[in-house]
């Protein structure tokens, strides 16, 4: 196996990358202020999806300065992917080029084709599901409150993530419980509370 940390400079890392097969535990750690908490639903759907077809969309970690890479993008597909017994192909990148995962076992076109790239845009879309406490904590950084100032998109981003502002509740007497009462949706179970009739 290479070393853990070979210095390459720019051009030696783009036309050579470092490639590494690992056991998942080595080859990468989730990020225990993932923003993600995920929904129970997507969960279910992107483990079935794996189970059935393989993994479709790669992962994508940092790797400076640490023995195991800690994973930015894919938190929910590294569990999973623990869970099955898969091991992790680590490229090793600056981000000026794209990684591409080619499934030598599917046929453009086919029924598996769209059947798994309609399953990964599906389970991405239902499976966010914002931690507001820790967005809170990782925005609280002065380093990234800095980012977040310079870069629009990024701002755009955590303002429509729903970072918390401040807000003042109006008080009110206790008496107001007594016409308030919890409803039971019977479709899907949900508890909101409703005015009593």
């Amino acid at each position: 196996m290479l070393s853990r940390f070979i210095l390459m400079d720019e051009k030696q890392l783009m036309n050579n990358p470092r490639v590494d097969v690992l056991p998942i535990d080595q080859g990468a750690t989730p990020d225990l202020q993932n923003v993600n908490r995920h929904t129970q639903r997507g969960r279910g759907l992107h483990e079935n999806s794996m189970r059935k077809r393989g993994a479709g969309r790669s992962i994508f970690s940092a790797g400076k300065g640490v023995d195991v890479p800690v994973v930015m993008g894919g938190n929910q597909t590294l569990e999973i992917a623990a869970t099955l017994g898969m091991e992790v192909i680590n490229v090793h990148t600056n981000g000026q080029a794209i990684i591409n995962v080619v499934r030598d076992d599917i046929v453009p076109g086919s029924p598996e084709f769209y059947a798994l790239a309609l399953e990964d845009n599906y389970v991405a879309n239902v499976s966010y599901n914002p931690d507001l406490d820790i967005l809170a904590a990782v925005m609280a950084d002065p380093a990234m409150q800095a980012l977040k100032a310079e870069d629009k998109m990024l701002a755009d981003i955590v303002a429509g993530m729903g970072a918390r502002q401040e807000v003042d509740f109006k008080e009110y007497g206790e008496d107001i419980a007594d016409g308030i009462q919890v409803c039971k949706c019977a479709t899907c179970g949900h508890e909101h509370a409703a005015k009593k009739d």
